[in-house]
């Protein structure tokens, strides 16, 4: 009886220690997806930590990666993401890189705001007020005839304004914000990923180029 009564209190204490140990593990797993879901969301809220912009399939600035038939026509969207200080004015050109047979068909202004020159030669558009939201600038379609992809995926950056040497986003008091560029990209295979530079600050900068 001695030695059922002690093995009954080793039975019980192992269990208790499995039981304790499963509770630990499972608080741990709990907490990491709980932080690792309010990073996500941290890094894709309205306002970026910096600010950026791309060229996107989509008016929300989520897609960065082009898969058109060949030949044919694609639309594409030029989005800005504002960082804390917000976006009041932005100038940049979109010109077609060298990787890219292609020709722009038709371009609009997504926002009711002054602007000046076209997206292939430098082109600056006054929002008329603070956004702290992505906008959608510009829709552009793309005759697209062919894709060389013989050096790897085809990037298709937004780039400097000609005559500034840079691009130039201004924030809600004016002043000169510095603005990362999405690296879209243009492919007909499926091997060729596209995510926003916004991402980029966390552990995603590691595995997305």
């Amino acid at each position: 009886m001695v030695v059922t009564s002690m093995l009954s209190r080793m039975s019980t204490t192992v269990q208790d220690t499995i039981c304790g140990s499963a509770r630990v593990a499972a608080v741990w797993l709990f907490t990491f997806i709980a932080l690792s879901v309010i990073h996500c969301f941290a890094l894709v809220s309205p306002a970026a930590a910096q600010a950026n912009i791309g060229l996107y399939t989509d008016t929300s600035g989520w897609g960065c990666r082009f898969s058109p038939t060949i030949p044919g026509v694609i639309t594409a969207y030029v989005v800005v993401r504002p960082d804390a200080s917000g976006v009041t004015a932005v100038s940049f050109s979109v010109p077609i890189p060298p990787c890219l047979s292609a020709t722009k068909l038709s371009e609009q202004l997504m926002i009711a705001a002054p602007s000046t020159g076209s997206s292939l030669t430098g082109i600056s558009i006054g929002l008329g007020y603070c956004a702290n939201s992505p906008v959608a600038l510009l829709k552009i379609t793309y005759q697209v005839n062919a894709i060389n992809e013989t050096s790897g995926c085809c990037v298709f950056p937004i780039s400097e304004h000609p005559q500034l040497g840079y691009i130039e986003t201004l924030g809600c008091a004016f002043q000169y914000v510095p603005t990362t560029v999405t690296k879209s990209k243009f492919t007909t295979t499926t091997s060729c990923w596209c995510m926003r530079l916004a991402l980029y600050s966390a552990w995603w900068k590691y595995f997305v180029k």
